[in-house]
């Protein structure tokens, strides 16, 4: 691959009758032999209308990634990456009352893909792993195996009614450091802004979502898995505070889940300096003026 320096930002407006918001994202590319590096960002602010018996809700969500992401000879992708992740929910009730959630995700780790032919599989040994992670082909990876090589992770969620933290340290395919605690004296409330994180990550999936390779022009499976993966780790938390093991078994999906985003983001990101020219530096596209919806 010829050496090359990238860098884009993107603004895309969001108005419809169901939801308004903006989407922000930023990246900078540097791309040299079979190695790339990337540093990306992705601001959403979202505001949903209340339909359907779902009340108003807003949804900021703020994640930042930075890789070395390497492809060998083989096919064999690695990626070194840091991913933290932030979701800020408000739910609005009809009586006018508010109900604020918080969740953050931070990941350091290396995450290897080895493309196979037909076979899929996940090579995360230890009995933790119950994450969905893809690898059939769709989404991004093409078939093959995912090992997430090293990680170390930390989860937290507040609400007026509750918070929660789970922090592992994962080697060798395995969790060998974990630690959990959570407290909910009003496990409704809290469990009420873990299922909007939810809700709001497929409707960012839904209006922000881009028909572009590059990932810094909207916002995809792969970043929702992400937001869903901390909404189901705080309701693992909320229903059963003391199980460690089912507390710890949920930051692990979410941790196998930033590790995709990462490889997925890496292989873009690798695509996108490979077809660049050999020296190029400033925008690569501004994309469209913005998304404007109206029904």
């Amino acid at each position: 691959m010829p050496d090359a320096t990238l860098s884009n930002v993107v603004t895309r407006p969001l108005v419809t009758p169901y939801a308004t918001g903006t989407y922000n994202g930023a990246e900078s590319i540097f791309a040299s032999g079979d190695t790339v590096n990337l540093n990306l960002s992705k601001q959403v602010d979202l505001m949903s209308a209340a339909q359907s018996g779902v009340p108003q809700y807003s949804l900021l969500s703020n994640e930042a990634l930075s890789l070395v992401f390497t492809k060998s000879v083989a096919g064999q992708l690695t990626a070194q990456f840091s991913l933290n992740v932030t979701a800020a929910v408000n739910i609005t009730q009809p009586d006018g009352t508010t109900n604020p959630f918080n969740s953050n995700l931070s990941i350091q780790g290396t995450a290897t893909f080895t493309p196979e032919g037909k076979v899929c599989h996940i090579d995360y040994k230890g009995g933790w792993c119950g994450a969905d992670l893809g690898c059939d082909g769709s989404q991004g990876l093409p078939h093959g195996t995912i090992s997430l090589d090293s990680a170390a992770t930390s989860y937290a969620f507040s609400d007026p009614g509750a918070y929660g933290y789970a922090a592992l340290v994962i080697a060798n395919n395995a969790v060998t450091t974990s630690s959990t605690g959570a407290q909910a004296p009003d496990p409704a409330l809290a469990a009420a802004g873990a299922h909007a994180l939810i809700l709001g990550a497929s409707a960012l999936e839904h209006f922000f979502s881009s028909s572009s390779e590059d990932p810094v022009q909207g916002y995809g499976h792969a970043d929702a898995d992400v937001l869903r993966a901390m909404g189901g780790a705080a309701l693992t938390m909320i229903a059963a505070p003391d199980d460690q093991d089912a507390a710890v078994a949920a930051v692990v999906a979410a941790t196998v889940a930033g590790a995709r985003l990462a490889l997925i983001d890496g292989l873009a990101a690798y695509d996108v300096a490979a077809h660049a020219p050999p020296v190029s530096v400033g925008p690569l596209s501004l994309g469209a003026p913005g998304d404007i919806l109206l029904g």
